[in-house]
């Protein structure tokens, strides 16, 4: 694992539920989700689900995208609501809003794969570098 973070729900600017009166997953199992599809990676997706799973529900799917600003525009305009790495707050100036996911397992994690027999040279600079 190269880099570990928090997942954040990501809710639309105007929704009622804030960081202030935000109890649990299980406040939004009826809303609808924006989510990735298990095509553009099974392990994301399986983290993603079990938050709601984790919650004692299974959430209902108004879209699918791995693009997290293509997630946030869809948000944005009131087409569901999201979980992605709370990174995202940093670099996004449409207008939802964040809650931090602190007290859940689950993290989003990015993960670096080699083989270790591989000759490129570039490779063993690029190891330094992560």
């Amino acid at each position: 694992m190269v880099f570990q973070e928090n997942f954040a729900l990501v809710l639309p600017k105007n929704h009622w539920l804030d960081a202030e009166t935000f109890e649990s997953m299980a406040q939004v199992s009826t809303e609808k989700f924006i989510l990735p599809t298990k095509a553009d990676g099974e392990i994301y997706h399986h983290v993603q689900w079990s938050i709601c799973e984790d919650a004692g529900f299974l959430p209902q799917i108004s879209h699918e995208t791995v693009h997290g600003y293509t997630t946030l525009k869809l948000v944005e305009n009131n087409l569901g609501i999201s979980l992605i790495p709370i990174s995202f707050e940093q670099v996004t100036n449409t207008a939802v809003k964040f809650i931090e996911l602190r007290d859940i397992p689950q993290k989003a994690e990015i993960s670096a794969l080699w083989n270790p027999q591989n000759p490129n040279p570039s490779l063993g600079r690029f190891l330094e570098v992560i």
